[in-house]
């Protein structure tokens, strides 16, 4: 029986021969080791270079081991990289930072140098050399070198980080890459990542070994000292696996320098190698797997949030492990080779439906406009991890958007009785009813949903719920949902007569007291309103409304006459509605307000 895979102990001077090729697959992922900081997140490039040079100045004469890289032999010479790509790529860029360094025309002699013009020039040639055949793969049958650089990132779909590499590796600066204007900022930042490593190292190179940008005898036998050192004396083990899948199974056991793997990371990797073992078994049967990846990425919300979601969606429980190790269990227990299709392919499936539900949830990408702004008011609201797990289920069990709405406006005025009435129902409550939901229990879990728990009748509630719009125990943040609630509230009444959505950005939102909660001595609110009403009417509905928190601040506690030009900036109905000419600020106003902003809000929850 063959081994699965075979670790092998090499220099860098082995690792980087001549006519060797080390292929970084699209489907890892971009280039992440930073040099910005001294946090664990961002200093894996200072960190490597802190511990190379202190082993170097230690005067040791063992082998220094910068650890392992795992990898597929495809042919002779010719290897597809599957985890190492972090430290391969930057010891590439120490190289090259190296070379830039000999290779700056503007360093110049010392005054009193040691060592003579001539001397001078054929060092930098010979070490020049020596970097560049570390680089490059020589042209064969040629002594010239060629732009074959030893290690190629693997273009799928996407930018070409390549290109960027190569630019790097020959001391060219970021600007002559072209970036097209839809590059993301992470692709970007990316990008910029190659150019400002290799800048770090030069700057450190130029410290240690070429001090005030001048060459003397000493720093260049102590600069070629160091070069031999990372070629000679800096060792790697190569574990060369003989399939795919072998691969991956050490990758996923082995620990390294980079940065941990989130489950989004994870759950990339996993997929990609079922797709690719699936390939091995039957060729032809997926022949790009990181194509797969790149589909559930294109056009949908795929984010760690949304795997913690499915995974609790369908389990309707908790999270107990990672998000990613409670889908594993899900893959293994609900899935099967089974008509036709394996395994991975009947997940796939049934997690992309699962993420298109994720984003045109929180998208609000459904054609039903009523439905849309109910989603906006609950995604605002406290729980959202619950609201989200039930919202994916409803939308796993019912296909109709009516049906949908109908079970969403069920769980608004569940939750609305929930911190109305303060009943405060567990998690365990909303956990049951997708549990019922995932068998197929949907008249029950309807059912229980739409009575709740509350004894009372509808008819017996509505004042409660009234009591609790009228107090002035209020939170600011329970104020504002219900403002937006009544501005959605009136934007689906109004669909038919307006296309435009109403669009509400609630993290940007404060919430403005119209009558002031400290009036300013010689104001027209003390002038215009008794302290009775103010008393009864600063903290209820009909005095608030929303501003963003600049121009509340330029409210403050002004005469309204002075409020009202602040209001006129506002584009929303309610605020808008008081800036019209001939307006007149008055207790009948706020009163009628009030009124208006609960009847409205009641009303939409069918009470």
């Amino acid at each position: 029986m063959s081994a699965l895979f075979t670790p092998d102990y090499r220099e860098l001077n082995e690792i980087f021969t001549d006519r060797i090729d080390y292929l970084i697959p699209s489907y890892q992922r971009p280039y992440s080791w930073d040099c910005l900081g001294r946090s664990d997140k961002n200093n894996q490039v200072n960190i490597m270079w802190d511990d190379l040079i202190d082993y170097f100045e230690s005067g040791s004469k063992d082998p220094y081991f910068m650890g392992s890289m795992v990898m597929i032999q495809r042919d002779a010479r010719s290897y597809e990289v599957i985890d190492g790509q972090q430290r391969l790529t930057t010891i590439l860029l120490l190289f090259a930072a190296a070379k830039c360094v000999l290779k700056d025309s503007s360093i110049k002699l010392a005054a009193d140098p040691g060592i003579t013009e001539t001397e001078l020039e054929g060092y930098l040639k010979e070490h020049i050399e020596e970097l560049e055949q570390l680089i490059f793969n020589r042209n064969s049958g040629f002594s010239k070198f060629v732009s074959e650089k030893k290690v190629r990132i693997q273009r799928g779909i996407g930018f070409d980080f390549d290109s960027v590499l190569e630019a790097a590796l020959n001391c060219q600066s970021e600007s002559v890459i072209k970036v097209p204007e839809h590059t993301s900022e992470e692709d970007k930042a990316t990008l910029r990542r190659y150019f400002s490593n290799l800048a770090f190292f030069v700057r450190q190179i130029e410290t240690y070994f070429v001090p005030n940008h001048c060459y003397t005898g000493p720093n260049l036998t102590k600069l070629s000292a160091f070069l031999a050192f990372l070629r000679f004396r800096i060792g790697i083990i190569r574990i060369i696996a003989t399939s795919f899948n072998a691969a991956y199974q050490i990758f996923e056991i082995l620990n390294n320098r980079g940065l941990p793997l989130s489950n989004l990371d994870l759950l990339r990797n996993f997929i990609i190698r079922e797709f690719a073992v699936l390939n091995e078994t039957s060729p032809g049967r997926c022949p790009d797997p990181a194509a797969k990846w790149h589909a559930l990425e294109t056009d949908n919300e795929l984010d760690n949030a949304f795997i913690s979601r499915y995974v609790e969606s369908i389990n309707a429980k908790k999270q107990r492990y990672s998000a990613f190790n409670d889908l594993k269990e899900i893959y293994d227990r609900n899935f099967q080779d089974r008509l036709g299709k394996a395994k991975i392919e009947w997940f796939y499936e049934d997690f992309r439906k699962e993420l298109e539900s994720y984003t045109r949830i929180i998208r609000y990408e459904f054609t039903n406009r009523e439905l849309n702004n109910r989603l906006r008011f609950l995604l605002q609201c406290p729980n959202l991890s619950i609201t989200m797990n039930l919202f994916l289920a409803i939308c796993r069990a019912f296909q109709v958007e009516k049906d949908v709405l109908d079970a969403v406006k069920k769980y608004e005025r569940t939750l609305f009785f929930d911190f109305a009435v303060g009943s405060r129902v567990s998690n365990q409550f909303y956990f049951n009813l997708i549990e019922q939901i995932n068998k197929g229990e949907l008249v029950d879990a309807l059912r229980h949903l739409d009575a709740f728990e509350s004894p009372k009748t509808d008819r017996e509630i509505i004042p409660d719920i009234f009591w609790f719009l009228d107090t002035n125990n209020w939170s600011n943040e329970m104020a504002t949902l219900l403002i937006a609630k009544y501005l959605l509230a009136n934007d689906t009444v109004q669909a038919e007569a307006d296309v435009a959505s109403l669009l509400l950005h609630l993290d940007s939102a404060t919430l403005e007291h119209i009558i002031p909660q400290k009036p300013q001595p010689g104001s027209n609110w003390l002038k215009d309103f008794s302290e009775d009403f103010r008393k009864e009417y600063t903290y209820k509905l009909g005095n608030f409304t929303l501003l963003t928190t600049r121009m509340n601040s330029a409210a403050k506690n002004y005469d309204f006459s002075k409020k009202q030009e602040i209001y006129k900036k506002t584009r929303l109905p309610i605020t808008q509605e008081m800036t019209v000419p001939g307006f007149q600020m008055s207790e009948a106003y706020i009163r009628e307000r009030h009124e208006r902003i609960c009847k409205v809000i009641l009303a939409d929850l069918g009470l």
